[in-house]
């Protein structure tokens, strides 16, 4: 078992990265994102690096917030913040709205905006990671987001796309 999926904590995230991802390809990124300080969220699977301790936040008011997607997101909402995204690196997409369903390929560059209860989730590349900023006009408050559909039953992913 690679160190990345060894380190994680849930059964099923581990058991989704052991089927869909290459485990050398997860220990090299997983050097690779700690070396630029990022944190790994053994819950989520994800990396994570905030711009503001939590105490500075608050006084802010808002979040920055940088993001390493490996795998999908769930497909969720923020009901009481809005987002502004920017894509630092990688390849994915983007997916919103509820009943009909909206795509945005991502690459690096791409700008985004999320208004708050706009149901949403990330989708990198099946080869790729997605690598992203977001700026909340909030505190970021991971239990205040509302999952729709979960990660591991995400249907974009299933599909490769290149552009």
């Amino acid at each position: 078992m690679s160190t990345f999926i060894g380190s994680l904590n849930l059964g099923i995230i581990q058991d989704w990265y052991t089927k869909n991802r290459d485990p050398e390809q997860l220990d090299i990124l997983l050097n690779k994102f700690k070396r630029e300080e990022y944190c790994l969220d053994e819950k989520s699977g994800l990396f994570v690096k905030p711009h503001f301790n939590n105490r500075v936040a608050r006084k802010l008011g808002y979040t920055i917030i940088n993001l390493v997607f490996l795998r999908p997101s769930d497909y969720h909402v923020h009901n009481q913040m809005t987002e502004a995204i920017k894509v630092l690196n990688g390849r994915g997409k983007l997916i919103t709205g509820s009943e009909n369903k909206e795509e945005e390929f991502l690459r690096e560059g791409s700008q985004v905006y999320i208004e708050k209860g706009l149901p949403h989730a990330f989708c990198p590349c099946r080869s790729s990671f997605l690598e992203i900023e977001v700026a909340c006009t909030e505190i970021y408050d991971k239990n205040q987001e509302v999952t729709l559909i979960s990660f591991n039953r995400f249907e974009p992913w299933k599909i490769e796309f290149e552009k």
